[in-house]
């Protein structure tokens, strides 16, 4: 597959950050897409370029019920093909998960998982009736380690890795390939995001406010207030890199069956971090998983339970 072909995309949560920037070195490269919003005509007036390069605007609410006839109907109106899905309606909650409310907690998971997946139920018969394509799902190096203050995220972002994995063995034999992206810190406009929609920390247990929780909701206002401060990823080399994977060519030329995808120096090093945690883990725990197993010389099995 390459995206100078005239393939067609679809990409959620386009209006804003990593999804606009994809969505619009898709438009470069000759791609047809549909971008979704859940306010179309202000995602058209504060970023003109993306009809002017050729995209179409689509309404969408990734956690609404409606999702996958929507989607369904939008693929079908474009001459029924849709190559590639970039699953990328995303937004960030900070608190302690014991302070987090439960309809906090309904949101995050509706919006990450449930509406990712109620995306891709819209167009996975397309891609399998065409025996192609590519699911681009956002997830985080939060969704490979969790971190204090950023519970809701990881959980949601840990679970849509999960349905990843499934997506990947389930889909592969009809063609269609799954990717995962898990960027660090990029330059966009979400940390002002995050603040805007972070619990104040008058409203979180003061148990927490000397810890890593209350360090990260201040790290994150300060950052919010600073921009300046914040060094991260580049999004416009992050949706190049992103081209370069779909197609795999360029940096991701030898990756066509590579699941998970770190993008950015700070999440390499995190991932990295927790590799080796991990493998050290391992190790250690070896003999102690051995030992629950059935005596040799002991009868019976699972099968006498």
């Amino acid at each position: 597959m390459s995206s100078t072909n005239h393939n067609t995309w679809l990409v959620t949560g386009a209006n804003s950050g990593l999804g606009l920037s994809i969505a619009l070195a898709a438009l470069r490269a000759g791609n047809r897409v549909l971008a979704t919003a859940r306010g179309v005509e202000r995602a058209a007036k504060e970023h003109p370029e993306v009809e002017k390069l050729g995209g179409q605007w689509l309404e969408l609410d990734v956690t609404s019920s409606k999702t996958e006839q929507i989607v369904a109907e939008a693929v079908s109106a474009t001459d029924g093909r849709l190559d590639v899905v970039v699953n990328n309606a995303d937004f960030m909650h900070l608190t302690s998960l014991e302070d987090a409310r439960i309809e906090d907690i309904t949101r995050m998971l509706d919006t990450h998982v449930i509406g990712a997946i109620r995306v891709t139920k819209g167009v996975l018969p397309t891609m399998r009736a065409q025996e192609s394509g590519v699911i681009v799902n956002m997830s985080s190096f939060s969704g490979f380690i969790g971190h204090a203050g950023c519970g809701l995220y990881s959980m949601s972002k840990f679970a849509l890795e999960g349905i990843s994995e499934v997506w990947a063995a389930e889909l592969g034999p009809f063609g269609i390939r799954v990717v995962l992206l898990e960027p660090g810190a990029f330059r966009t406009l979400l940390v002002k995001k995050v603040k805007a929609d972070t619990v104040t920390r008058s409203e979180i247990g003061v148990h927490y406010l000397e810890t890593d929780v209350g360090k990260t909701i201040q790290i994150t206002e300060d950052l919010a207030d600073n921009p300046e401060k914040l060094v991260a990823g580049d999004p416009s080399k992050l949706a190049e890199r992103v081209m370069e994977i779909v197609d795999v060519t360029g940096h991701a030329k030898e990756t066509r069956d590579v699941l998970r995808f770190p993008l950015g120096k700070d999440s390499l090093h995190i991932i990295e971090g927790k590799l080796r945690k991990l493998q050290s883990d391992f190790e250690a725990t070896k003999a102690l998983a051995q030992s629950t197993d059935y005596d040799a010389h002991v009868g019976g099995g699972a099968g006498d339970l």
